[in-house]
């Protein structure tokens, strides 16, 4: 395919998608499976990225040559990097998912096919397809070379797809299948079965799956799409001054076509005239206007600002790391930058007050902490802030767990004067942004640990659903960043030392996983190690028994006041 996206890009993009689909029915192609599955991802990415036209206009449109599950399959991956695109994940969580929807009906193209013509289908094509899933992952186990997101995706796709018909089936706590699932559903209704078939319109559907739904997940992905997505929606079909013109783009004051002559002649015109849409897909056949006229607008790069950047949150905070503060003059003139961010400091100084009252500005805040944590506290804030802006499917459940984890920090602090919060807190912060940009695998179920077969402390990252995870790189991170910090060092060795290394205020960041750990899986025994750790922090807590910190954790406020 060509580097730059252009009409025989998309053309062949098509193709070789439908050409995926077939690979299936012959065993000894199986091997070229996973790396097209790749391919196809990465060039569906880099065309959505440079021209979400073309794409876009592929919803409207019905490819005769390539049959219903080729169009409907590239219906559902289009849906998909749109919410992704809405949502602004990163370029390997929207591979994973495009590369769920090109696996969906991998295994049964032309099953799906044939129910799609309502011809009769035997017991064993019934089954194929309830297994289709199954059958999709031991296909890329023999491979041995997919990754065990998409694997995930499609294990849990069967039970959200039958979900969304009916809600109280299952809880739908993976936002990552459930944006797979809702665009399958999606295309299953908008997509003719064949091309004399006419289907519900996008707009229609959007609004009945809303209206229906009895999630608010599943409301926040088509609120996704319908921003993403503005109607009138790219590639719908209308009639100016007596010719057939196809949508580019809208706008609120005027509307971009293009106008095809008797001659099948190309014209970008831009109108303000009220115009009415086809709402149907539309069945081609000619290749100019399937792939041709979505680039024949002109595009438009983005102007930057010569301005110098500022620098970004998470450099002020690694600045912070970086140099041990004699004064708060030096704090104050590391956060100049960030203006925005005063606020959020503010009110994170109040738990430092008696009255529990707001700082009155940002060196009162800095004063009310002391020097030795200042820098501390301002780099937790400024972590968080980053936090807050990640895009990923499952970001409420890390900010939740990562809440959790605040409350055990508060609880812990509040019953001894040996450690500050901040010095506990930070390291956390850190840990859980670093996790994030170093593996943006995070799962909703918590793994359970044989804690007696371990040897070195709980890592924080269980608690996001990672199990297999290489803590050094993520520690190293830390390292680099935070070198001045002797509570991130002390961090890192209650992830990396073995149980008799730990001393001081590792064996505290121990303690406060194991509470977290506790909390979210109160039925997973500890070993005789981690027993004896927890009986010596109570002791220092003057603390009658685990249970009962537990409890002091869960007696706090349900949300962290920054």
């Amino acid at each position: 395919m060509s580097a730059y996206p252009n009409a025989i890009f998309l053309q062949k993009l098509i193709e070789r998608t439908h050409q995926l689909l077939r690979l299936y029915y012959n065993k000894n192609q199986w091997h070229h499976i996973t790396p097209l599955l790749a391919q196809l991802s990465d060039a569906y990415i880099q065309l959505y990225s440079q021209n979400p036209v073309a794409l876009q206009a592929q919803l409207q449109i019905y490819i005769k040559s390539q049959g219903y599950t080729t169009n409907m399959v590239v219906n559902e991956v289009v849906l998909v990097l749109a919410v992704c695109k809405h949502f602004g994940y990163s370029e390997k969580v929207t591979a994973e998912l495009v590369s769920a929807c090109l696996a969906n009906y991998l295994c049964v193209t032309n099953e799906n096919n044939a129910m799609a013509r309502s011809e009769p289908v035997s017991t064993q094509t019934k089954k194929q397809w309830q297994f289709r899933h199954h059958l999709a992952v031991k296909l890329f186990e023999r491979s041995g070379t997919t990754t065990n997101e998409i694997t995930h995706i499609l294990m849990r796709l069967t039970k959200y797809q039958k979900a969304l018909n009916y809600p109280d089936l299952i809880n739908l706590y993976d936002f990552k299948t459930l944006i797979v699932a809702v665009a399958d559903l999606i295309a299953r209704r908008i997509t003719p079965k064949s091309s004399n078939e006419k289907t519900n319109p996008l707009k229609d559907t959007l609004k009945e799956l809303y209206l229906s739904a009895a999630s608010e997940k599943v409301r926040t992905v088509l609120k996704a799409l319908v921003a993403e997505l503005e109607y009138p929606f790219p590639g719908q079909l209308t009639r100016y001054k007596g010719y057939n013109a196809f949508c580019l783009k809208h706008a609120k004051t005027h509307t971009e076509l293009c106008v095809v002559n008797d001659k099948k002649q190309l014209q970008t015109i831009t109108t303000e005239q009220h115009l009415h849409f086809r709402q149907s897909s539309i069945p081609l056949v000619d290749p100019t206007l399937i792939f041709g006229i979505w680039f024949a607008r002109k595009q438009v790069d983005d102007i930057r600002s010569e301005e110098a950047e500022q620098p970004s949150v998470i450099e002020t905070a690694v600045e912070l790391g970086h140099h041990d503060f004699v004064s708060y003059q030096q704090i104050e003139k590391a956060l100049s930058c960030h203006p925005n961010l005063v606020e959020r400091l503010l009110t994170a100084a109040r738990q430092y007050n008696k009255q529990q009252q707001k700082a009155g500005g940002l060196r009162h805040s800095l004063t009310m902490v002391g020097l030795d944590n200042a820098a501390l506290m301002c780099q937790r804030v400024l972590l968080e802030q980053s936090l807050e802006d990640y895009a990923h499917p499952l970001m409420a459940e890390v900010l939740s767990r990562y809440a959790i984890t605040l409350k055990a920090v508060q609880a812990y602090t509040a019953l001894q004067t040996t450690y500050h919060f901040e010095a506990i807190a930070g390291p956390f912060t850190a840990y859980v942004y670093y996790l994030l940009c170093t593996y943006q695998d995070i799962k909703w179920q918590i793994p359970d640990v044989e804690f007696e077969q371990e040897a070195t402390p709980l890592s924080y990252a269980y608690i996001f659903g990672i199990s297999s995870v290489d803590n050094k790189t993520v520690c190293e991170s830390i390292q680099a960043h935070f070198s001045f910090s002797g509570a991130h060092k002390a961090f890192i060795s209650s992830e990396l030392s073995s149980k008799d290394q730990l001393i001081g205020l590792s064996k505290a960041m121990v303690f406060i996983k194991l509470a977290v750990y506790r909390l979210l899986k109160p039925e997973v025994p500890f070993s005789a190690w981690q027993k004896a750790l927890i009986q010596e922090q109570l002791n220092s807590l003057s603390v009658i028994d685990f249970e009962h910190f537990v409890g002091k954790i869960i007696e706090q406020a349900p949300y962290n006041p920054i």
